[in-house]
């Protein structure tokens, strides 16, 4: 008889930690800043994430939301990074979808190039929920127009290595033309005052270096191998 009574009490606590592994909750999408929209500096802008119930359980208004969020530009020194646990406030249905403001009125202060991203760990009931999703993210750009149109300046060939100065300190995609028209050389990276990479020219003559940042225009201008 025991031992039934402790196979009956085993098969329920295994029942229960199995629905609880069900539910699975992520991050659908970053509702506000917007993807690619152009902020000016003064803008008060909320930071508002869409999360979902993917599990097949309810997740309870008493529940509590563990998320993680990031908020970076070109400078990594100058990243923040937010955890919050924010209770649910409503039942969750399986599928169901729940708006979350995070922060309200957040003020990008810096022209420059931004990403957001938001990932949620689970609830601190259910703390073995599996997140779908890893993270959702979002790129776009404060203060266009005060930020500095790109320049190029002082190009310079020598060895396999070209060399050239620019005003950008974000990343960018990095080209090389000739004079048909050809690209002979692609490769992103960041791009600082005085910058260095490894091209090695097929022949000597005249090349045409463009540089295009993840937002605004790109700047092109000629260069000569002799």
């Amino acid at each position: 008889m025991m031992k039934k009574l402790f196979f009956l009490a085993f098969s329920l606590i295994t029942v229960l930690f199995s629905t609880k592994a069900q539910n699975g909750v992520d991050v659908e999408a970053i509702i506000s800043p917007q993807r690619n929209f152009n902020y000016d500096t003064s803008a008060l802008v909320d930071i508002t994430i869409l999360i979902q119930n993917d599990g097949g359980q309810l997740i309870l208004s008493d529940d509590t939301l563990i998320i993680k969020l990031d908020i970076l530009n070109s400078i990594p020194s100058e990243g923040e990074f937010y955890d919050f646990k924010i209770p649910a406030d409503t039942i969750l249905n399986p599928g169901g979808l729940l708006e979350l403001t995070l922060i309200e009125d957040y003020q990008f202060d810096t022209s420059d190039y931004y990403t957001v991203r938001a990932s949620i760990s689970g609830t601190t009931q259910y703390p073995i929920n599996l997140t779908k999703n890893a993270q959702a993210n979002v790129d776009f750009v404060v203060g266009s127009q005060e930020l500095s149109k790109p320049e190029i300046k002082r190009v310079f060939y020598q060895n396999g290595s070209l060399s050239f100065q620019s005003n950008l300190n974000s990343s960018a995609r990095i080209e090389v033309f000739d004079l048909s028209g050809k690209k002979i050389f692609s490769q992103e990276q960041s791009i600082q005052q005085q910058n260095f990479i490894s091209f090695k020219a097929p022949a000597n003559g005249f090349y045409f270096l463009r540089l295009s940042p993840k937002f605004g225009l790109s700047k092109t201008t000629k260069f000569v191998v002799h």
